[in-house]
């Protein structure tokens, strides 16, 4: 089931923490410090209980994932954001029950073998014990725990892949949907600006007082709070360790190696290409193509000018041939070993290699050197520095935890054990606000029941793999609403435009009857003072026109004769177009590239399997007993 929180973790502790909201049993003590020993139950999935905490964690991980999509966009308080949380938690745990229905199992060697491949466990490449058993810790799960949440994880992903991987797409399917993706459609569109019909309508004080009060929820100042915080982070740890001189000269001498840079050449070469598959006749070819050239470069031919002019090296090609400076093990062997055995100047060739025929100048030779301790010692005592933050981090956690649901009611006493500063940020609200406010986990977590009602210490919030926060509320401020005399000028400007469109949408309807009986198009935008687009052939993702229109052109039917569709449509601006369509070209599949053609059927596979799997979830919905009790979601 972890797969589907996979694709929001940002960061190891992240990842961490998603493993613990699959395991219900594992938030037993988070759940009695939030609900004072009870359980807030905000879904039912058959017998299976999911809680309000594991909830929330997917809840925030769906705000963060979308407002790094979105960006400036993004709306935290959309309603589909909660709605996607609860299905994909709903989702989950109706496959993880199927899965256990039908049998399906994953032995031991097989969870050991994903265990030991996850970077997130491994120190320099290689599966790390300690760190294993940390993270763990860290996560409050014991290995047992995890590794049969990994077991199910694993078991999931075998069932979804038994039932996508049997969907198959046919020729004649992929030859349909090239005719669709590459139709073309040939239409004329005018726009009617809304702005011609601005002013023409008087706005009343009757409206304006009309309009503030039907529209009262868009005046409204959400309710706000002033908060109290700590932060322990890596960064703020790292800045107060002292350097161990005698430690950082010690890592310099265990890593000395690394410290080395090896012999380095520069050279330039003309490269012939050839296959490594490729018969004897065309490797001789190949051979003597790149003999010939080494012959007019030993005559006094300008091995640049036949760089650039002749070798299927691209990229150094059009920088005459030069490779710049490498050492070894940064070229293909063949390549390597006569580079490395040459003198200054030579001209060597041609040496095969599986690219092809090389001709190789060695221009210049770099003795190798080392680094030595006063070069480094800013790295090193960085990583020094770093290494001890980490472990003060993973250590200061588990204390600030404890201390702040020890001593719910205050910060001080986690904030004086700790060595951390008291900080204070607000006023803002549930969806908006500046320096740590602006985190979407950090508002969730200010707005909590727990927080905001219970007046309690939030639960450490991650914010990244290295910083955490605590949360309590100082100040609270309730919603009120802007006065009308602070909006009204918004608000007349407001009804102009609505009755500039409205204005606008009235003439173009007018347009598009007209235009149905035969007149011209173009002599409407003429005597409307529309903006006019004269007919082209346009393909599905023409940048040029107007996203609605284009969208709106291609649902149009097919036109019969010489009589154009005519459609008009309003658009989100406020301006009015209408649409004269004149030709519907399909496109030919027979014309398709080969590459094109599979990228269309590999984009057909993944929705017809997402198709089936979506199918199965309402199949699974439909026969299962699934309850959501919206009102208790935060």
């Amino acid at each position: 089931m972890m797969s589907f929180f996979r694709k929001y973790a940002k960061g190891l502790f992240a990842w961490i923490m998603f493993i613990m909201i699959a395991v219900p049993f594992a938030l037993w003590g988070i759940n009695q410090y939030f609900h004072g020993g009870g359980e807030t139950v905000v879904a039912k999935v058959g017998d299976r209980s999911i809680a309000l905490p594991e909830y929330q964690n997917v809840f925030q991980r769906e705000l963060a994932q979308r407002r790094q999509v979105l960006g400036a966009s993004f709306d935290p308080a959309d309603p589909a954001i909660k709605k996607e949380a609860m299905d994909r938690l709903v989702n989950t745990e109706l496959l993880a029950q199927m899965t256990a229905k039908q049998g399906f199992r994953v032995s031991d060697a097989r969870v050991s073998q994903q265990i030991l491949a996850m970077r997130e466990f491994q120190t320099a490449g290689k599966f790390d014990s300690a760190t294993y058993e940390r993270l763990l810790r860290m996560a409050g799960l014991g290995r047992t725990q995890f590794e049969e949440n990994l077991r199910q994880d694993l078991t999931t992903q075998q069932f979804i892949g038994g039932v996508s991987q049997s969907e198959i797409v046919t020729s004649r399917d992929v030859d349909t949907a090239l005719r669709l993706a590459e139709q073309q459609r040939k239409f004329s569109y005018l726009v009617l600006p809304a702005a011609n019909y601005l002013g023409r309508t008087p706005v009343t004080g009757e409206q304006i007082q009309r309009y503030y009060q039907d529209n009262l929820s868009r005046f409204e100042v959400p309710e706000q709070v002033v908060a109290q915080y700590l932060e322990l982070s890596k960064e703020g740890l790292k800045k107060n360790i002292p350097v161990d001189a005698a430690e950082v000269h010690r890592m310099y001498e265990e890593r000395a190696a690394s410290f080395t840079v090896g012999e380095e050449r520069r050279a330039h070469h003309i490269l012939i290409e050839v296959d490594h598959e490729a018969n004897a006749a065309t490797v001789e070819k190949a051979r003597q193509r790149a003999q010939d050239l080494l012959d007019r470069i030993n005559h006094g031919e300008s091995f640049e000018d036949l760089a650039r002019q002749y070798s299927g090296d691209k990229g150094s090609a059009a920088n005459s041939g030069d490779l710049g400076f490498f050492s070894r093990g940064m070229m293909v062997g063949p390549f390597e070993e006569a580079a490395f055995s040459m003198k200054r100047g030579e001209i060597r060739g041609p040496i095969r290699t599986p690219f092809g025929f090389h001709i190789i100048r060695l221009d210049q030779i770099r003795a190798g050197s080392t680094r030595s301790f006063e070069e480094v010692r800013a790295q090193l005592e960085n990583e020094y520095r770093q290494g001890k933050a980490d472990e003060q981090f993973y250590d200061l956690s588990e204390r600030l935890a404890d201390r702040v649901f020890e001593h719910s009611e205050s910060l001080a006493p986690a904030a004086e054990e700790l060595g951390l500063t008291v900080r204070e940020i607000g006023p803002f609200n549930r969806d908006q606000g500046e320096g740590i406010a602006n985190e979407a986990a950090f508002r969730q977590a200010a707005f909590s029941q727990d927080v905001l009602d219970g007046g309690h210490n939030s639960a450490p919030i991650e914010l990244g793999s290295d910083r955490l926060v605590v949360v309590r509320i100082k100040d609270r401020q309730p919603a009120t609403h802007l006065a009308l005399e602070a909006v009204k000028d918004s608000i007349i400007q407001e009804l102009r435009d609505q009755a500039a469109a409205e204005m606008a949408r009235k003439d173009g309807e007018a347009i598009v009857e007209r235009a149905k009986g035969g007149k011209p198009l173009e002599d409407e935008a003429r005597a409307n003072r529309a903006l006019w687009n004269p007919p082209a052939l346009v393909r599905r993702d023409n940048a040029k026109v107007p996203p609605a229109v284009l969208s709106t052109a291609f649902s149009m039917g097919r036109p019969q004769g010489d009589k154009p569709l005519v459609k008009g449509l309003p658009l989100f601006s406020g301006d009015y177009a209408v649409i004269a369509l004149q030709e519907v070209v399909d496109g030919n599949p027979a014309n398709a590239a080969a590459d094109r053609r599979r990228h269309q059927a590999d984009e057909m596979v993944q929705q017809v399997r997402q198709r089936s799997l979506d199918e199965l979830l309402q199949s699974l919905k439909a026969r299962a007993t699934v309850r959501v009790f919206e009102d208790k979601l935060q």
